[in-house]
């Protein structure tokens, strides 16, 4: 008898980006004509998309919710579902909340079998996408155009129609939660992450009831993050211990209604080097971060490697930008230029991420809604492109 337990198996990522604990296959019993594993994919992120030639595949979710699609075709997925993927059939799942699922392979997975999407291009695992802070003046309309003409599949909401209230932008624009829900679904474009000026250390009562008012538009378009600020001035113990109680506070909260979304903290205020993360992490080991790399290396002065060694495994969400270290003419100690044309270590950055087999968001944040001299963000995504830089 051949007996396996899932805890004694190490994980390891596939080809599809995803990351397996293999529980019975031919590389730990005599397996022959199928094989069977577990699959994690975090929070807001997505295999990549890609076919078997010979394996007819199960999925089987466990934990967790998100979008199913097979040949092009869409479903929400969640525990008690069971995926046929035929052999040859474009699949990927995409993760509204972190995922857990079983995967049976006949015949047994191998990476031979497994075909990438453009496979030859070797494009990263993780998505582009970017943030609407750089075109704050748009309308939904206009932001879906923008995503479709630089084939982005989702985006970063921060403002709209010159507001960053976007509750009370979406209310003016679509009335309902489910009309906005539909709009997305109806443009094929996904909300990855909503931003919030929330602070989990010192929020105020109004801040907080401002991100409350976010939950029925982010719930109803199955939005995996709230983005918050850290808010501290610090990081000392006493700000890590009143974070922690914010976020265990939100849990509990989230359990007791039935939310999906998750909280997301930027590194913005007083997290911004690996000792604070650090503290963070301890004192809140499921914590969520949105690593503003530019931020970290820019403000917290830590080479992108220390902090991505500290932040890895909590990270859902990069922030980049590019500058140069030169007085802005709004008063900045550094000014943003344009991707691909300033210090920022791009290519550092990469490499870390494709080490580590990274298949979040990374969102070019063009800061125009707050520094009025950067050029227009369709620009900077061109020049993103053109220069290579991502």
């Amino acid at each position: 008898m051949i007996v396996r337990n899932l805890s004694s198996q190490k994980p390891f990522t596939t080809a599809d980006g995803s990351r397996i604990r293999s529980i019975l296959d031919r590389a730990n019993a005599p397996v022959k004509n199928q094989s069977l594993a577990e699959a994690a994919v975090p929070a807001g992120s997505s295999t990549a998309r890609h076919h078997h030639k010979a394996s007819e595949e199960f999925y089987f979710i466990l934990e967790g919710g998100g979008t199913m699609e097979v040949d092009g075709k869409l479903q929400d997925v969640s525990p008690g579902d069971a995926i046929l993927i035929p052999p040859g059939s474009w699949h990927r799942i995409t993760a509204r909340s972190d995922l857990h699922f079983l995967c049976c392979c006949a015949p047994p997975y191998s990476h031979e079998d497994t075909f990438l999407e453009d496979c030859a291009i070797q494009a990263p695992m993780y998505t582009r996408t970017f943030s609407t802070l750089g075109c704050a003046e748009f309308g939904p309309a206009e932001v879906v155009a923008l995503a479709r003409k630089h084939q982005m599949p989702s985006v970063e909401f921060r403002a709209m129609a010159g507001s960053t209230d976007l509750p009370a932008v979406l209310e003016k624009q679509f009335g309902t939660p489910s009309a906005w829900a539909g709009f997305l679904r109806e443009n094929g474009l996904r909300a990855c992450v909503f931003g919030t000026s929330f602070r989990i250390i010192d929020g105020s009562a109004a801040d907080r009831d401002l991100m409350m008012r976010y939950l029925p538009w982010v719930e109803a378009a199955g939005v995996p993050w709230l983005r918050v600020f850290d808010g501290g001035q610090t990081g000392d113990a006493g700000e890590i211990a009143r974070a922690a109680e914010t976020l265990a506070t939100w849990q509990d909260e989230k359990q007791k209604n039935g939310w999906q979304t998750e909280l997301l903290i930027e590194t913005h205020d007083a997290l911004v080097t690996s000792p604070r993360l650090e503290a963070l992490f301890a004192a809140a080991p499921k914590a969520h971060l949105l690593w503003d790399s530019h931020h970290t290396w820019k403000k917290g002065g830590e080479d992108l490697a220390t902090t991505w060694r500290t932040v890895a495994a909590h990270t859902a969400h990069i922030h980049v930008k590019d500058s140069i270290s030169r007085p802005s003419s709004d008063g900045c100690a550094y000014t943003y230029v344009l991707p691909g044309e300033g210090e920022f270590p791009m290519q550092s950055l990469q490499k870390l991420l494709e080490a580590s087999a990274y298949t979040g968001h990374m969102s070019l944040e063009w800061e125009r809604l707050w520094h009025p001299y950067m050029p227009p963000l369709d620009s900077a995504l061109v020049a993103a492109s053109t220069n290579g830089w991502w």
